[in-house]
C-alpha cells in the first residue's frame, strides 16, 4: 500500500529523519526535513496533536543545538 505525499506519517517519518540527521552532524539536510515535517503535521493533525508536538520539540532541539 502507498501513502499519499502528504500523509501525516510520511511527515513524522522525515521529523524522525531530521533528529538522526542532526545526530549525525548533518544539520543542512537535517533543518528543511525538521521544518517541513513540523508544518505538515500541524496542518494535518492539528496544531497541539502529539504528533505534531513532537515535531515541534524535534526542531526546537535543533535550533538549540546550532547555538
Amino acid at each position: 500500500r502507498h501513502l499519499p505525499p502528504d500523509h501525516w506519517r510520511l511527515a513524522s517519518a522525515d521529523s524522525l529523519r531530521g533528529e538522526i540527521l542532526t545526530a549525525l552532524g548533518r544539520p543542512e539536510e537535517a533543518e528543511p526535513l525538521l521544518e517541513r515535517s513540523l508544518e505538515r503535521l500541524a496542518a494535518a493533525r492539528g496544531p497541539e496533536h502529539r504528533s505534531t508536538r513532537r515535531a515541534r520539540a524535534r526542531l526546537e532541539a535543533f535550533s538549540l543545538s546550532r547555538r
